[in-house]
């Protein structure tokens, strides 16, 4: 028989038990992955999927209250896929992990973090731009994704509350889009960018050797390594022609060279650098010194912007292309966003 004494006890266990439960689960951030159906990917000459997989990380806060929080897009690089950014292996970045300890430390504020899945086949990702052959990369982040967002979760939805990132194409997509996209991002951290100056094809083959790049397309693609892809990823989002057997124009040569630094930063630059100036969006660039070709031109780049008098920061450490990126997703990746966050608030 349970006396008084026992269940009043008892009661008290489950409370603390019940408390002690909340407390960890308001301590931790929460990861969701959903699929989102892309309207703008339709009609692409390779049959790509238009359901696209979405991963979120959901702050410690967000199902206790009934705030609403600012938004990070976190773009992955070429190759990559959303769970790229959620590595178990300690060479790699695992955003959920570093959150988790940023947050335990109060050391942002609470954010939701959206990273959308790009990759495709067989050209590996869609450099974050619209083709008529490729599809609408461009499009389904701002005109499918970011309306989805805003309308499925409780956010911040205007642009001193929306950042966007990214690493390698992931930060060419983050320049690009926040650049072309004044009225969404507020906020843009560019990481190991390229395509800033440079076409491309001489990352691989720096002597330019058409020989040598149009051997991909003399290839069943089943036989494609990854530097096929890389180069023909090149080809059908700068270079795309629908009716071409690779929807591509194809093979390579002066044409498509100058087609593909029509579309690099630095050339699209002139078209909305006033935007940039009036807009203002906080921008930070970063670089590895040991990052091959991309550190001349990501230098060169920050010259440029400083001679426009577009404001913002740059960085350099010791590094290449990604073996400082677990560092970077610890120690500057969401403490940027968070200051810029911070100061737009202020200045509203």
């Amino acid at each position: 028989m349970i006396t008084a004494k026992k269940l009043i006890l008892n009661i008290l266990l489950c409370l603390v038990f019940y408390s002690q439960a909340t407390i960890a689960q308001e301590s931790a951030s929460q990861l969701q992955t959903i699929t989102v159906e892309s309207q703008s990917l339709k009609g692409n000459r390779l049959n790509i999927s238009t359901l696209r997989e979405v991963i979120i990380s959901l702050p410690p806060s967000y199902y206790s209250s009934n705030k609403e929080y600012p938004v990070v897009y976190l773009l992955h690089g070429l190759g990559g896929k959303a769970n790229s950014w959620l590595s178990e292996d300690d060479t790699q970045p695992n955003v959920q992990k570093s959150l988790e300890s940023l947050y335990a430390d109060n050391s942002i504020e609470e954010m939701i973090v959206v990273i959308p899945d790009s990759y495709n086949e067989p050209f590996l990702g869609g450099w974050y731009s619209n083709s008529i052959s490729g599809g609408n990369w461009e499009d389904y982040i701002v005109k499918d994704l970011v309306p989805y967002i805003d309308k499925e979760y409780r956010t911040k939805a205007n642009k001193s509350h929306r950042g966007i990132t990214g690493h390698s194409m992931g930060g060419f997509g983050a320049f690009k889009l926040g650049m072309k996209h004044t009225d969404l991002f507020g906020a843009i951290y560019a990481m190991s960018t390229p395509l800033v100056t440079n076409p491309g094809y001489n990352y691989i083959t720096p002597e330019m050797d058409f020989n040598v790049i149009n051997q991909t397309f003399s290839k069943e693609k089943d036989q494609w390594q990854w530097v096929d892809k890389f180069y023909y990823s090149l080809a059908i989002m700068f270079a795309p022609d629908s009716n071409a057997p690779f929807y591509a124009q194809v093979p390579i040569s002066t044409k498509q060279i100058s087609d593909i630094e029509s579309q690099t930063i630095a050339s699209l630059l002139p078209l909305h650098q006033e935007k940039l100036r009036k807009s203002a969006p906080i921008i930070k660039l970063d670089v590895g010194i040991n990052d091959g070709m991309l550190i001349d031109e990501v230098r060169g780049f920050s010259a440029l912007l400083n001679n426009k008098g577009i404001p913002h920061e740059y960085s350099e450490y010791e590094g290449g292309h990604g073996d400082k990126l677990p560092l970077l997703v610890k120690t500057e990746l969401f403490q940027f966003f968070s200051r810029s966050f911070d100061q737009q608030q202020s200045q509203l």
